[in-house]
């Protein structure tokens, strides 16, 4: 008979990358919890990746993948139901170890990332119809395998039609980048987006939404679609020695610090969005000023003429 196949207990981040290593290291450290609780887990995290082998398997043999996912998705729930059920708390995380009911925190974890799976599913599926997807160019391979996502197997589709697995750590980080992108994306006046959607048919990347802004705050401009010559100007006046001028940097951040404050909902972080637009002046500048016909390209620009009509919004599966 064939050895039996075990998962690599490596792929585990179990010290500072998790919660849940940083509650075994904290109670190992301080005598809270007993030398064995590590081995307790890891044979309960064994049982469990069996467990989840044996129910999704596709044959008579138990691969090393699907070990390796019920080895991941049984880590996940735990680790998820000690932070749900010790709010957060190392010292509550450390007792609810100390007291050994492992498979309660597993299924509270479960039903945290179930509901977390589905809501993700539920709003990639309203976000691929809305407009502001256009102007998330990048995003669309995300938006089409969460669309398509089956919560209870934490499966969805690749563009070719393989089931792929979904680590929900990952997957929860991109989703709240993406979040914040569209939560800004429709807090822009509504006639601004519209024209950027007019002049934008095929489409752009958040990035490039972003540098136009950084051109739109500096010039003070009412629209978010550029003339060649606002381009012009922006160039012109707004640059020394290809830097953008410290005063127009300071104007741009900090209109665009006042906007997420006062468009985004109460306590959303919006650090991140803020990096983005400050990476944005980076990169201007990187690149230089060069030829104006290269430095006009940077932009969406479209003449004051009649707009086009909008293009279609990619529809939701």
């Amino acid at each position: 008979m064939d050895r039996v196949v075990l998962p690599d207990l490596n792929q585990l981040p179990f010290e500072a990358d998790s919660f849940l290593g940083k509650a075994l290291a904290a109670g190992r450290q301080y005598g809270q919890l007993p030398e064995y609780t590590g081995d307790v887990l890891m044979a309960y995290l064994r049982a469990q990746s069996l467990a989840f082998a044996q129910r999704y398997r596709t044959g008579i043999a138990i691969g090393r993948e699907r070990l390796e996912r019920g080895l991941k998705q049984a880590f996940i729930c735990v680790e998820l139901g000690l932070e749900e059920r010790s709010g957060g708390d190392l010292n509550q995380a450390v007792a609810l170890l100390a007291g050994g009911d492992l498979e309660t925190l597993r299924q509270c974890g479960w039903e945290e990332a179930l509901a977390g799976l589905a809501q993700m599913r539920t709003q990639a599926r309203a976000w691929s119809r809305c407009p502001e997807a256009l102007l998330l160019r990048e995003h669309q391979d995300q938006l089409r395998q969460w669309r398509q996502l089956v919560p209870e197997s934490w499966t969805s589709r690749d563009a070719e039609g393989r089931e792929v697995w979904l680590d929900l750590r990952q997957e929860r980080p991109r989703f709240q980048e993406l979040e914040g992108r569209v939560l800004f994306l429709q807090s822009l006046p509504a006639a601004s987006l519209e024209g950027l959607l007019r002049a934008a048919p095929g489409g752009r990347d958040f990035a490039e939404v972003l540098r136009q802004l950084v051109l739109v705050l500096a010039l003070g401009l009412e629209h978010l679609v550029a003339t060649p010559r606002e381009v012009a100007r922006f160039r012109q006046t707004c640059f020394t020695e290809g830097k953008v001028l410290p005063a127009v940097k300071d104007q741009v951040l900090g209109l665009f610090a006042t906007h997420l404050e006062n468009a985004l909902p109460a306590g959303r972080e919006n650090a991140a969005l803020r990096r983005e637009l400050a990476a944005q002046i980076d990169a201007l500048e990187q690149v230089g000023l060069g030829a104006p016909e290269k430095f006009t390209g940077l932009f969406i620009v479209a003449d004051r003429a009649a707009p086009p009509a909008l293009p279609s919004v990619p529809p939701g599966q």
